[in-house]
């Protein structure tokens, strides 16, 4: 059984575990497996896990990074996350995550995962905000940081890269900013659409799938 894990937060979560939309929620992941199944039907035995939970910060998927990586040995890991370690600074009195910070656990994440599952491809997506709300547009100017620190990282540890801040903002000339996000984090419809399809060029790549 070939194997995908899609390792990250409430972007990646989309109520995958409520009982109602279980288990590839609501959101891109359950996307990506049903573009897989239509698209490639003989391609079965490629399992497509979901391992967001919603409202974690970096250092919090960090601490499930055993139970919910290392033990699955994937063949890919797509790994989603810093949107909250913005979005705390100005919803809580934690202060968010400072990029110092941010960077150093997003290494030793890596650094993990290199070590205990070597010959696990490993894709980075960068967090992104629209500056839809009064709350993304603070997000959006906190993360510029982070963003930089997971282009920097990618590079470095010759990871894939998915860069969402980019792409995201490229698809507001042709569509609404609520279809594309609707709080200017979660993504719509639109915003599934687009982040699906990004990681099926990674994974049809990867799989070398026609």
């Amino acid at each position: 059984m070939r194997k995908i894990v899609f390792l990250g937060d409430s972007v990646t979560d989309a109520r995958h575990s409520d009982g109602l939309n279980s288990p590839y929620g609501t959101g891109f992941v359950s996307v990506v497996r049903n573009t897989l199944w239509f698209r490639y039907p003989s391609q079965s035995d490629i399992d497509v896990l979901n391992r967001g939970v919603g409202g974690e910060t970096l250092l919090q998927i960090a601490k499930r990074l055993k139970n919910d990586v290392i033990a699955e040995k994937p063949d890919l890991l797509f790994i989603e996350a810093g949107v909250n370690d913005s979005w705390r600074k100005f919803d809580s009195d934690n202060g968010g995550t400072p990029d110092s910070v941010f960077s150093e656990c997003y290494e030793e994440l890596l650094q993990t995962v290199r070590r205990e599952s070597p010959k696990t491809r490993i894709v980075l997506l960068t967090p992104y905000a629209l500056a839809l709300t009064p709350m993304s547009l603070l997000i959006r100017g906190d993360l510029e940081g982070k963003i930089k620190i997971v282009r920097s990282l990618a590079v470095h540890y010759g990871c894939g890269l998915i860069d969402l801040s980019a792409i995201m903002d490229s698809y507001r000339r042709y569509f609404d900013e609520k279809a594309i996000a609707l709080d200017g984090v979660h993504p719509a419809v639109i915003g599934c659409a687009i982040i699906a399809e990004e990681a099926m060029k990674v994974i049809e790549s990867f799989f070398a799938l026609k």
